[in-house]
């Protein structure tokens, strides 16, 4: 992923208090989340249907990375533990060898209420 900047923007620290609470949100969710896991939540949030692959392109993870983010956030990790359940793994209609990735109402619910933090 590539940092978009502005030379002209200066981040306040309401900005970064911001931050702060959508990080906390995660943790409460798991409080060891790594970073990478919230950032493949918040592509599929972004690009509903996006495919494993695609999010590979995106973020330069390997394949069993982003497989291994992908099985934390849905309803069963790849130990068959309980997932955070955010995330729903549907097969594709016209390719049922492809996976397509969106929210779980619960994800759709903790992103609304990540959204709001600081509003």
């Amino acid at each position: 992923m590539t940092l978009k900047t502005d030379e002209n923007h200066k981040p306040n620290n309401r900005d970064i208090d911001r931050l702060i609470e959508v990080i906390d949100l995660f943790r409460e969710q798991r409080p060891m989340l790594p970073m990478q896991t919230a950032a493949i939540f918040l592509l599929i949030a972004r690009y509903p249907g996006i495919r494993l692959n695609e999010l590979m392109k995106i973020t330069g993870l390997s394949q069993a990375s982003v497989s291994r983010n992908v099985s934390a956030l849905s309803k069963l990790d790849r130990q068959g533990a309980p997932g955070m359940n955010l995330v729903l793994r549907r097969m594709d209609t016209k390719d049922p060898r492809v996976q397509r990735l969106k929210l779980t109402k619960k994800g759709t619910e903790f992103l609304a209420s990540a959204t709001l933090v600081g509003a």
